[in-house]
């Protein structure tokens, strides 16, 4: 058991953020500058603003929105044209969240109980103070008799107004119960069926930067799916070049899709298979490009050295502060044990955090190996994270306007300036490497393993398992590889 007490001050200190959080997202008044000029221009009533503000309807997305307040009072809410993901639309929830936020029966203020449960509450008015005390007095009570897991820490679904309330009284109460809704009804599931191949998985699309390709699987994302705004969804397939639905009935978007791949039930990681090796292995074969060669060096563990000759190593990720490993917050023990070459199977005390890729550029170009901390994020040579150089800004600058000139993040740049001087992993082939013992073994990288693995996966194999025909897998792989090797 763990030896925790919480003070009263840790209490405040988490509660604090966390409502400040919750203020400041929620608060239009407190969240943005005013608008000195609005549709109608001079026409504008006296004693009217319009703020840029955030939706907290669902929480998904924080859509941007336009909040205008006439004599203290929001009396409209819009969508936001300057938004970056959301481009000016708004559901129906956000635009009536009036209704919650001017409800008679809202709870507008502490109140404390002053009749046992089964009778009338008979709730007092009190301070934020003094509620915040009983709180943490409950709360170490609880501690001291039961221990910390007595307690569990739940939250909503907002991405920056209700994931503090779960993280950090987790954190300081040191209880392993924790959990939400989210986690249960919506996005728990997707993201659980995701890590089923790819932890934590990418269980939602990007659209921000535009998608030249767009693809819809087994989903009704422009009705059902509220991370991408639903109308975003509809906007992104119609400006792209290819449009893209899998599935085995067809769905609203499917009906407009250039292509349908209409597989039978329960094959879809076989269309999956398929389409990969066509892009990986066909394509190239083809003399047509098909995947970002540095992208794929640089974000993901594909050019890390793997080799079936070593004993499996690692390290364990922990939130508790084990003897293996740091304390994460919001993460949970987990043994992580692996065959990639890391610097600790080839240096006395190297770091199991460190993985080799076979570097075409290290000894003079004659090759070797290098290092990618993955603690630091950082390759060999690197002292500290590189930023956008003019051009890129420039590059930058170009997208923005591309995309009506919707400001936000900062998007990363294409182009080899992305791997630092003197990185370059290779991806293929097969290397001796010796360990630290002085025993010599072969390494190859995680690409050479994956593209073994898709090579069985023809397109006439694949038609065979999901009964899509051979043609339609290859024209939608063709549609991701139009520029020529």
């Amino acid at each position: 058991m763990l030896e925790t007490k919480l003070s009263r001050r840790s209490f405040f200190k988490v509660t604090a953020a966390t409502a400040g959080a919750a203020l400041l997202a929620n608060s239009a008044a407190a969240c943005a500058p005013l608008l000195d000029e609005v549709d109608g221009g001079e026409d504008r009533e006296v004693g009217v603003q319009v703020t840029h503000s955030t939706c907290r309807a669902c929480g998904k997305m924080e859509c941007a929105n336009l909040i205008t307040v006439q004599n203290g009072r929001v009396t409209n809410i819009q969508g936001d044209d300057t938004g970056y993901a959301s481009r000016g639309n708004l559901c129906v929830k956000g635009r009536s969240a009036m209704q919650a936020l001017y409800h008679p029966d809202r709870v507008r203020y502490a109140a404390r109980r002053t009749n046992p449960k089964g009778e009338d509450p008979g709730w007092v008015r009190i301070t934020h103070d003094e509620g915040i005390k009983l709180i943490a007095e409950g709360f170490n009570a609880a501690i001291s008799k039961y221990g910390p897991h007595t307690l569990k820490c739940t939250h909503g679904t907002g991405r920056i107004t209700t994931y503090a309330t779960e993280a950090y009284p987790t954190f300081v109460i040191q209880t392993a119960n924790t959990g939400s809704p989210a986690g249960i009804l919506c996005k728990g599931p997707r993201l659980s069926a995701a890590a089923l191949i790819c932890f934590p998985g990418a269980h939602w699309c990007n659209l921000v930067d535009g998608q030249r390709v767009f693809i819809q699987w087994g989903t009704n994302q422009e009705v059902s799916n509220y991370d991408n705004g639903c109308r975003t969804t509809v906007d992104e397939q119609v400006r792209a070049e290819t449009s893209i639905c899998v599935g085995p009935r067809l769905q609203n978007l499917g009906k407009e899709a250039d292509i349908w791949l209409d597989l039978r039930p329960g094959t879809d990681d076989a269309i999956a298979l398929g389409l990969l090796r066509e892009c990986v292995i066909g394509m190239p074969e083809k003399g047509m490009r098909s995947y970002d060669e540095t992208f794929v060096k640089k974000w993901t563990n594909a050019p890390f050295l793997y080799s079936r000759e070593i004993e499996a190593s690692g390290w364990t990720w922990s939130e508790w502060g084990d003897p293996e490993g740091k304390m994460e917050m919001g993460s949970y023990p987990t043994k992580i044990r692996t065959r990639l070459v890391k610097e600790s199977d080839l240096v006395e005390g190297g770091s199991v955090r460190k993985f080799a890729v076979w570097n075409a550029l290290a000894n003079e170009g004659a090759g070797g190996i290098s290092f990618f901390d993955s603690e630091a994020c950082l390759w060999d040579g690197e002292t500290e994270h590189s930023f956008p150089t003019e051009d890129q800004w420039e590059w930058h600058q170009g997208t923005m306007d591309k995309l009506k000139g919707l400001a936000g993040g900062i998007l990363v740049p294409y182009g080899k300036d992305r791997l630092p001087e003197g990185i370059d992993p290779m991806l293929d082939g097969e290397y001796d490497i010796t360990l630290k013992d002085g025993t010599k073994v072969k390494a190859k990288p995680v690409w050479e393993f994956f593209k073994e693995h898709l090579e069985p996966w023809t397109p006439e194999f694949t038609e065979e398992i999901t009964w899509v025909a051979a043609d339609k897998i290859v024209e939608a792989a063709h549609a991701f590889c139009k520029e020529p090797i």
